[in-house]
């Protein structure tokens, strides 16, 4: 694979249809007025509270997004889950990898340092789209998008 600005990817990877929790985390961040600055910027942080579920973590860094609920532990702050994507070139989401609070770590593609798709594992792409798909149903039922903004970057 030749060296690229811009990753590559399969064109099973790059089709038009929408992960659920793409269209969720949209929803939840037009009813906090936060879309278009999620889109338009290249770092974004939002955190959610809605008791008596786990806080919700929002974060944007250039073309992968990180989702995250956290448990505290001795002090510690435990992910579960917590999901990284990437933004593919069709503006879709696809998952990267996922830790959750056994500890558990999987990844479902793979970067060379150009961006370039490096690897991918197709079971655990699949694993992480379903689960995926169930997150966005729960927070959508757990009422995230009319739950209290606690903290953003934005002004």
């Amino acid at each position: 694979m030749s060296a690229t600005t811009s990753p590559y990817f399969p064109p099973f990877l790059t089709e038009k249809k929408i992960l659920k929790i793409k269209l969720t985390i949209e929803r939840i961040l037009r009813a906090y007025g936060m879309l278009e600055k999620f889109r338009s910027d290249e770092l974004f942080y939002a955190k959610i509270e809605n008791p008596p579920y786990l806080d919700l973590s929002i974060e944007r860094h250039g073309n992968r997004i990180t989702l995250s609920h956290y448990a505290k532990c001795n002090g510690d702050l435990i992910p579960d889950p917590d999901m990284e994507f990437v933004i593919m070139p069709n503006e879709n989401w696809m998952p990267v990898a996922i830790q959750l609070n056994t500890g558990h770590y999987q990844r479902a593609l793979q970067f060379s340092e150009t961006g370039a798709l490096f690897s991918y594992f197709p079971k655990a792409l699949s694993s992480q789209i379903s689960f995926s798909n169930m997150w966005a149903k729960n927070l959508i039922s757990q009422g995230f998008h009319k739950a209290r903004l606690a903290k953003s970057d934005q002004p």
